[in-house]
């Protein structure tokens, strides 16, 4: 692994610098790791385009991996309560996506030779380490192995998943709108993280469909089509599943209609039979035309 930033633009490198420098001081943090864009090199500091009169703006993320000796709930909190303070009190415009993980599962991930580990430990660059584990070897597997994995976790995790469209449909029909609102938030969280488990072989820790959806992009950028967030109504819808997940089950003025949970619905099938078709194309299975569910 490297140990030494790339010259990148001096503004970037600074505040990596500081980001890791924060993080570091947190007593239970063992390594800090910079991974993909800009530590590949392949970063994009603003592109900005045009678009059915409307301008699109794409930046890279700071993408970190922080690893830990044991995973606890409260450390997300603690990194993004860092997090926000330091963007803040340095004014960091640019998104921070921090994933903590414990050293013993990064190793066994590792040494089973899950893509999204072994291409971090293979790409990134070491910001912080305070020597006291080793990283794992990765292990090689056969294609065959690895196809292996891949059907057994698609297999016992995205097939269950539909059933959370049938309660969504059960919901709906009872027109308890914000019940159904938040079982959709769960459908399409759950399609998307198992189709990263399926293509990484890693599953993100979140909730937040913002950053999933970012996750999703960033492995598949033509998933940047399934919601046009330049246009302000699709943008309020997302926005409405994106904050269902709390707002729906605990805020009064949650409110959705179900119009709305139509046009959404449309999306989650929309994404679910794509995620399915990718999901057994990189398992190496042959695609057969179906009716969409």
């Amino acid at each position: 692994m490297k140990t030494e930033l790339p010259n990148l633009p001096e503004s970037q490198k600074s505040e990596i610098k500081l980001i890791a420098k924060e993080i570091s001081k947190i007593k239970w943090v063992w390594k800090i790791i910079l991974f993909w864009s800009f530590a590949r090199w392949d970063y994009v500091i603003k592109d900005v385009t045009e678009e059915y009169n409307s301008k699109r703006v794409y930046e890279s993320d700071y993408d970190i991996l922080v690893i830990v000796k044991y995973y606890k709930k409260d450390y997300n909190i603690k990194i993004n309560e860092t997090i926000e303070k330091l963007r803040k009190e340095k004014n960091i415009q640019r998104s921070i996506d921090v994933i903590v993980e414990s050293v013993f599962h990064v190793n066994k991930m590792l040494k089973e030779n899950r893509y999204f580990f072994s291409d971090i430990v293979k790409e990134g660059i070491l910001l912080y380490d305070n020597q006291k584990d080793l990283l794992a070897k990765a292990e090689i597997l056969s294609l065959e192995e690895k196809r292996k994995i891949q059907k057994q976790d698609f297999k016992l995790w995205f097939e269950g998943w539909d059933e959370f469209l049938i309660w969504y449909k059960f919901f709906l029909k009872e027109n308890l709108l914000n019940k159904s609102a938040f079982i959709l938030h769960q459908t399409i969280e759950s399609y998307i993280t198992w189709y990263l488990l399926v293509k990484t072989w890693y599953r993100p820790k979140t909730h937040d469909l913002e950053k999933l959806y970012g996750f999703l992009i960033k492995n598949n950028s033509h998933f940047e089509k399934w919601f046009d967030l330049t246009d302000s109504d699709e943008k309020t819808k997302f926005e409405l599943l994106r904050k269902a997940y709390v707002d729906a089950r605990y805020s009064y003025d949650y409110k959705i209609t179900k119009q709305e949970l139509k046009f959404l619905e449309k999306k989650v099938v929309y994404l679910r039979n794509i995620i399915e078709t990718l999901c057994k194309i990189e398992m190496g299975e042959e695609i057969t035309k179906k009716t969409q569910k």
